[in-house]
C-alpha cells in the first residue's frame, strides 16, 4: 500500500465549489488527480468535470474530456470527492 498525499487546501476548496449545489440539495463530484512518486501518490490537481446530479447521485458528462486532460498532463486518477 502507498500513502496518498493531498494538499491541505484541497478539501476546503472543494467545499467552496460545491456550496451552490449543496444549497439546492444536489451532489457535486470532483476527481483527485496526481502522480506516482515511487513510495507515495501525490494529488496535484482537483478537477471538477462537467456533470449532472440529483440529491443522491452525481454523473460525469463528456468523460472523453477528462481522459484527454489527464493524458495530456500525465496524471492518474487517485480518487474522487
Amino acid at each position: 500500500l502507498k500513502h496518498v498525499n493531498m494538499p491541505r487546501e484541497c478539501l476546503p476548496r472543494f467545499i467552496a465549489i460545491a456550496k451552490v449545489n449543496t444549497m439546492i440539495n444536489r451532489e457535486t463530484c470532483g476527481l483527485l488527480l496526481g502522480k506516482d512518486k515511487g513510495h507515495k501518490f501525490v494529488v496535484t490537481t482537483m478537477l471538477i468535470p462537467k456533470q449532472h446530479s440529483t440529491s443522491d447521485t452525481c454523473t460525469m458528462d463528456e468523460e472523453e474530456l477528462v481522459l484527454r486532460f489527464t493524458e495530456e498532463r500525465n496524471l492518474i486518477t487517485l480518487g474522487w470527492v
